[in-house]
């Protein structure tokens, strides 16, 4: 059974169609497979839905449906959600002090990271999703493999 941890960048694709959505879809239509995302991931995909709101890409009533959605797959299974805890601070810090300055790694991505490689460590993840470029080519360089879903 193959087991994804996503970054919002490219779970928001489940919630909101655009480029990559049928390759996220069709990760989550596998009979078998383990979803795992961070409770990051919920804050920054209600601020991905807000910016769409924003601007124009979808109402205020859709990113409301949206967000109701995010809380029922949390709830029955459709992933599961993980904690930050002080460790994922400790490595993110870390990352940023390895990729900061060369990749331009990012707070909120070297906090994702630092997720999927204590799950990767513990063999409770095989993939990362992410469709930033920077999140992605800093997980290559730590070892994850990726998938990105804009380029499947």
């Amino acid at each position: 059974m193959p087991n994804y941890f996503f970054a919002s960048s490219a779970l928001v694709k489940l919630y909101h169609p655009e480029a990559g959505t049928p390759q996220v879809e069709a990760i989550f239509q596998q009979a078998e497979r383990r979803v795992i995302i961070s409770r990051l991931t919920i804050i920054e995909l209600e601020s991905a839905l807000s910016t769409k709101v924003r601007t124009g890409a979808i109402s205020i009533e859709q990113r409301e449906k949206a967000g109701l959605r995010i809380l029922q797959n949390g709830s029955d299974g459709t992933f599961r959600v993980v904690a930050l805890l002080e460790l994922h601070l400790s490595s993110a810090k870390q990352l940023i002090l390895r990729h900061g300055v060369d990749s331009g790694l990012r707070t909120l991505d070297a906090l994702q990271l630092s997720v999927a490689i204590q799950l990767h460590s513990r063999a409770l993840i095989d993939f990362v999703d992410a469709a930033d470029r920077t999140l992605a080519s800093v997980a290559r360089a730590e070892g994850l493999q990726v998938i990105d879903p804009l380029t499947i």
